[in-house]
């Protein structure tokens, strides 16, 4: 099934992109073995056990490790004293991405642990307001960074402006 590949692709994506854009060095190391590991481990699972045979443990694997690289980085972020508008753009993309997995758990556990009990459309309904919901939240994370950024750089401008006028 095609739903099946990406959500293989999925957890090994957004792992690599935590990894990539964390600046906690230790959170980041970690994040580093978590997903060179988790990349080995399902490529050798795939290998052995053959794809569609696996996929479900790899599909639950992969959103368990990300649900608890989100929860550390998150914590992480709560406890540092950088408090500047990037930081907290980004703890509300992680707070998205935390609520979008959290949501993907209980899908994972209707479609793979207890199909009888889940209803495919319901689960589908389910992702898709998840999904919108996620991504509004960092959307108006990244925006928000933007016009704090713009904001600084005005006034940064505003000051150089009054310091070359005062030294004419």
């Amino acid at each position: 099934m095609m739903s099946d590949i990406i959500n293989f692709v999925d957890g090994i994506l957004v792992l690599f992109i935590l990894y990539k854009t964390l600046t906690i060095k230790k959170v980041k190391s970690a994040a580093g073995y978590i997903f060179i590991s988790f990349l080995t481990l399902s490529l050798l699972a795939i290998a052995i056990g053959g794809f569609y045979e696996t996929v479900p443990v790899i599909i639950g694997t992969g959103v368990a490790l990300s649900v608890m690289l989100l929860l550390t980085i998150i914590i992480s972020y709560l406890g540092s004293t950088n408090k500047d508008h990037i930081g907290s753009s980004k703890q509300l993309v992680y707070y998205a991405l935390l609520f979008e997995f959290g949501i993907s758990i209980i899908n994972y556990l209707y479609s793979y642990i207890f199909p009888e009990k889940g209803v495919f459309k319901d689960n589908l309904l389910i992702y898709h307001i998840s999904i919108i919901a996620s991504t509004t939240l960092a959307s108006f994370a990244i925006l928000l960074s933007v016009k704090k950024a713009n904001k600084k750089k005005v006034e940064a401008i505003k000051v150089e402006k009054e310091v070359e006028i005062q030294f004419l």
